[in-house]
């Protein structure tokens, strides 16, 4: 079993006890967002990927900086 089924299962499981999503986050040291996609998998459904977003640029400018807060 990965880990990512391990997870799963272990969400489940919690889920099953009764705890909230909230429960759960703080049980398993995830963010609500990750147990909300936890508890909602389907068997053979692919992980979403993770986008990466280069700030540097707007970090090296000061007014870009002060247009972005």
């Amino acid at each position: 079993m990965s880990a990512l089924e391990e997870l799963i299962t272990k969400a489940k499981a919690l889920q099953a006890e009764g705890h909230t999503p909230g429960q759960i986050s703080d049980e398993l040291g995830l963010s609500m967002e990750t147990v909300t996609w936890l508890l909602t998998q389907q068997k053979g459904m692919e992980a979403p990927k993770d986008v990466h977003i280069d700030w540097t640029a707007i970090g090296s400018h000061g007014i870009l900086l002060g247009d972005m807060a």
